[in-house]
């Protein structure tokens, strides 16, 4: 029974329900928390589509064994990118309460292809 039904009961009085349960987080908050989380991922995951496109660009300038060897491993980015579009679209179609169970996956498939990137990068252009 509800303390308060008991409390009406004793009473004969109406009485406002007591608060047992903790309060709930605000379900707006949550919400704007997630869009910029997913705002963030987007433009990091945008970023680096234009930087291995452009990686791509100068690999076809590039001598054959250079170039086949870059294109290779801009395949394996152009693989990482999709997985992390995926788990992006995972997170977008999660509740707002449930979404942050994937985030840390996603953060660590965004931060292993940013390392990915920064080795092909460095690979190719010799810095």
């Amino acid at each position: 029974m509800k303390p308060w039904v008991l409390v009406l009961c004793l009473t004969g009085m109406i009485v406002a329900p007591l608060r047992a349960e903790a309060p709930k987080t605000d379900a707006s908050s949550t919400q704007a928390k997630k869009e910029s989380y997913q705002k963030q991922v987007e433009d990091d995951l945008d970023s680096l589509s234009k930087k291995i496109d452009d990686l791509r660009r100068q690999s076809e300038k590039a001598g054959a064994d250079t170039r086949t060897r870059v294109n290779r491993q801009i395949d394996s980015l152009d693989q990482e990118l999709k997985t992390a579009q995926n788990k992006l679209t995972t997170v977008k179609e999660q509740t707002t309460d449930g979404w942050e169970k994937f985030r840390a996956s996603l953060d660590k498939t965004v931060k292993h292809l940013k390392k990915s990137y920064q080795k092909t990068s460095s690979k190719f252009t010799g810095n």
